[in-house]
C-alpha cells in the first residue's frame, strides 16, 4: 500500500473544532455526536485522582 497523501499540518493550520463539527452534525448523527461529546469533554487532569490517593 502507498503512504496516505495527507497534510499533517491540516488540522493545526485550519484550527479544526471537533466539538463544533459534532454539534453541527447532531441532526444527522445524534448518537455519534453524543458519544463524541462524552469522550471529548473528559477533563484532562490528575489532581482529583492524586488527592484521592494521598494520605
Amino acid at each position: 500500500l502507498d503512504e496516505p497523501n495527507f497534510d499533517q499540518n491540516f488540522f493545526y493550520l485550519n484550527k479544526l473544532d471537533v466539538l463544533g463539527y459534532w454539534k453541527d452534525h447532531y441532526d444527522r448523527y445524534p448518537i455519534l455526536s453524543q458519544m463524541a461529546y462524552d469522550v471529548l469533554t473528559i477533563p484532562i487532569t490528575t489532581i482529583v485522582s492524586e488527592s484521592l490517593f494521598s494520605l
